[in-house]
């Protein structure tokens, strides 16, 4: 079998052969072209934080919007931080029960939960279970964006080979991690984190008012019941205002759900709409074919 993508659970569980060949492929062909790189996944966004998280309508040298991400990869540059990898934490988000579809599960006539088709899964997945910045555990999944004049090999989560080779031939090599300060972790509250919004199927979610009620474990809850006072993305209390309507607290009651999950301020007042509008042109286009 040439191509290779192996679960996460099971018998030799890290060979993803076709993933290795196109990041390898990626960064040899395209690595002398770009500063920065990264692969991600359809269902990770990047999210900018602290200073970044609004656009601006500055010009760049090719005439391009300069936004975000791309504006604090500048400042990175020009402030010369020795850092070469940068390291965004993962953990997968819960999609938010409140923007979901309730239909009757045929087999057991059960409640089940479906995607509503009319909302991005950048809005229907915007709920965490932890608050930033995310947990220690989230390093195993983490992704990366780095240089590929130093970065010789990426695999996946992590940069095994650089130019040290080179340069330090006879230097201690760490496990997965490369020493400070050519790898850091990005400061989730001030410069950016990873929203990992992978698909929960329709019959995960199966008896999920049982599952996620205010007396069960909320580690058991199949979807996210998003915290009412506070965002996942915010130090000051103050931030915290209107984080969910009337409307919405009303109905975790009635359904005596307990919350499991925050949702993160930049997406639900900024990134959401700012995507919607980006897809439409695209949308339309798709329609009329």
């Amino acid at each position: 079998k040439i191509c290779n993508n192996n679960r996460g659970t099971g018998d030799n569980k890290g060979e993803r052969s076709s993933q290795y060949a196109a990041e390898a492929s990626c960064r040899v062909r395209y690595g002398d072209s770009t500063t920065w790189m990264a692969t991600l996944d359809v269902d990770e966004y990047l999210i900018p934080a602290g200073s970044w998280m609004i656009s601006t309508e500055k010009k760049t040298i090719d005439n391009s919007k300069e936004i975000g991400l791309q504006k604090w990869l500048r400042s990175l540059d020009a402030k010369k931080d020795d850092a070469y990898i940068l390291s965004f934490y993962q953990t997968r988000a819960l999609p938010d029960a409140r923007k979901m579809i309730p239909k009757v599960d045929a087999t057991n006539g059960n409640e089940i939960l479906t995607k509503n088709t009319s909302l991005t899964y950048l809005e229907t997945y915007d709920c965490e279970t932890t608050k930033l910045p995310k947990p220690d555990f989230g390093w195993r999944a983490q992704k990366q964006i780095y240089k590929p004049e130093f970065v010789l090999n990426h695999y996946i989560h992590y940069s095994p080979i650089t130019n040290r080779v080179n340069t330090h031939p006879n230097a201690v090599s760490l496990r997965y991690v490369q020493a400070k300060p050519y790898e850091r972790r990005v400061d989730e509250l001030k410069e950016g984190f990873l929203l990992h919004t992978k698909t929960t199927e329709p019959g995960k979610t199966n008896s999920w008012k049982t599952k996620c009620s205010e007396t069960a474990k909320k580690e058991n809850c199949p979807v996210g019941i998003a915290y009412t006072d506070q965002w996942g993305d915010t130090l000051s209390a103050s931030d915290n205002d209107a984080v969910m309507s009337k409307l919405d607290k009303t109905w975790m009651e009635d359904h005596s759900l307990g919350p499991n999950c925050y949702r993160h301020k930049v997406v639900q007042e900024h990134l959401v709409s700012m995507l919607e509008k980006a897809m439409k042109p695209y949308l339309e286009k798709y329609n009329q074919r």
